[in-house]
């Protein structure tokens, strides 16, 4: 059995908030999650609203700081300032921005040189996604020309672009058409699991459709990890 790529070991996180009185509490937004996953599998984060999904999603994406706990990446412990030099693909809600006059090859090259990737390397699979994902024709024009879908399109252009061992995915196929969601299943099945094995977690609601593609499910529910019955 091949060794896990992230360990999540009796996980927690808490967030102090402020109650219709002004008073300040405590809310659990994950409790005591223990998971391991592998690479070469798509591993679905089911739950409705607010059971701690992308709370998850960001903490093995290294945006936030367990409470309890410890995540481990590719074997290495995960610290506040010292976070495992690996590359981790995130798409979120909030992490989709790209740089408005920049055109697709503009920004992913931008993020690619973040990532320490040259341009020569990335440049065949920025045209490779480009064209799968339906956004080559699109590529030239600036990102603040896109529409809603386009935006999510090339976001996922961008993770996969970096050639990550680990893809976190927010809700990936919000905005999409159905044969772009079917497409980017057998992209992320096939292509990312299966062929290059890496470790693929996404966080969906459209669990009907992800399910033929996934290995494995994580429920949760008020934060707590609980038996799927998908």
């Amino acid at each position: 059995m091949p060794k896990p790529t992230i360990d999540l070991i009796a996980l927690g996180k808490t967030f102090c908030v402020l109650d219709a009185e002004g008073q300040s509490k405590t809310i659990s937004a994950l409790i005591d999650i223990t998971w391991s996953f592998f690479p070469g599998e798509v591993c679905l984060l089911v739950g409705s609203n607010g059971s701690g999904k992308t709370t998850l999603l960001r903490l093995m994406a290294g945006s936030l700081i367990p409470s309890s706990g410890h995540i481990q990446i590719l074997g290495k412990l995960y610290h506040p300032q010292r976070w495992p030099s690996v590359n981790i693909a995130w798409i979120g809600a909030e992490g989709r921005g790209f740089y408005g006059p920049l055109n697709a090859y503009e920004n992913l090259n931008f993020f690619a040189q973040l990532y320490g990737i040259p341009e020569k390397t990335c440049r065949p699979r920025i045209k490779t996604y480009l064209e799968i994902l339906g956004l080559l024709e699109k590529a030239d024009f600036p990102f603040q020309t896109y529409s809603h879908g386009q935006r999510t399109r090339l976001a996922i252009v961008r993770a996969l672009v970096i050639d990550s061992p680990i893809l976190l995915l927010d809700e990936p196929t919000e905005g999409l058409d159905p044969e772009t969601r079917v497409r980017l299943w057998e992209i992320l099945r096939g292509e990312s699991a299966k062929a290059e094995q890496k470790t693929v977690i996404v966080a969906t609601h459209d669990v009907s459709q992800a399910l033929p593609y996934s290995d494995r499910i994580l429920a949760l529910q008020k934060g707590r990890l609980i038996p799927s019955s998908l």
